[in-house]
């Protein structure tokens, strides 16, 4: 059980606090959340959070408030495999997207359900595969769905690994966006939004060339089946496809 108060007018330089905002201001909040295990195999977990906002925020033109629950269950078959079941749903108040005299709010919905198993086939060899569904409805306009379906795949050869992963990925707009972590160079990780429709690639490679140095490299690529240009502004790319490679070298002395 966690409560947290912060008044408008509050102002901190370092804050970094539990809250559904980035700002240590303007909020008040409730959450709770419980686990059960039931024996080794079956685990259940739940939270709900609930908050206000007593003031204006970007794109929320008066005090608001919003509400997120969570339920998940997982199932452990065998001792290097796992699988859960993941529902979640949030309802955050914001302007809305209609032309009106007055600008008023209106519930944003966000709805998910996911189904992820991870296996670990021997010492050398992992995978991971996923499938989440999503839904936006903000009362107004037409509900939204999308759907992810991704499978990853891990392998230690010793001094050399890589991890890879295709994705395939349908949502109406960007409202219905589903993110997913993805692994990355040492010390660094991304957690992308898949939108529209397409597919995403990207393959890891590390090199452990002795025990002082270390050699990295990633490519990605995303493909957009229903856009014929990626990006806006200066980062826009003309065509649906935009790719990453990235270099990295450690050395220790």
């Amino acid at each position: 059980i966690l409560h947290r108060h912060f008044q408008p007018e509050f102002q901190t330089i370092a804050g970094n606090v539990f809250a559904e905002s980035r700002s240590v201001s303007n909020e008040s909040g409730l959450y709770l959340g419980v686990q059960c295990y039931f024996n080794r195999q079956w685990k259940a977990s739940a939270y709900f959070d609930s908050w206000t906002h007593n003031w204006l925020k970007f794109n929320i033109e008066a005090p608001s408030s919003g509400t997120e629950y969570l339920v998940q269950l997982n199932y452990r078959p065998a001792r290097y495999t796992e699988m859960y079941l993941r529902f979640r749903n949030e309802t955050k108040e914001r302007n809305a997207t209609v032309n009106a005299p007055i600008d008023f709010l209106v519930p944003n919905e966000r709805t998910q359900l996911r189904f992820h198993l991870s296996s670990r086939i021997n010492n050398s060899l992992t995978i991971k595969s996923r499938i989440e569904i999503s839904r936006f409805d903000n009362g107004i306009e037409e509900e939204e769905f999308g759907f992810l379906v991704y499978q990853d795949l891990a392998y230690n050869f010793g001094n050399f690994k890589f991890s890879t992963r295709l994705a395939l990925f349908d949502t109406e707009s960007f409202n219905a966006r589903i993110f997913a972590y993805e692994s990355d160079l040492l010390f660094n990780f991304s957690v992308p939004a898949y939108y529209y429709q397409g597919s995403r690639f990207y393959l890891n490679c590390r090199y452990r060339v002795s025990r002082a140095v270390m050699l990295e490299a990633r490519f990605a690529r995303t493909t957009f089946y229903n856009q014929e240009t990626v990006g806006t502004g200066l980062e826009e790319i003309d065509g649906n496809k935009r790719s990453e490679i990235k270099i990295q070298a450690r050395i220790r002395f």
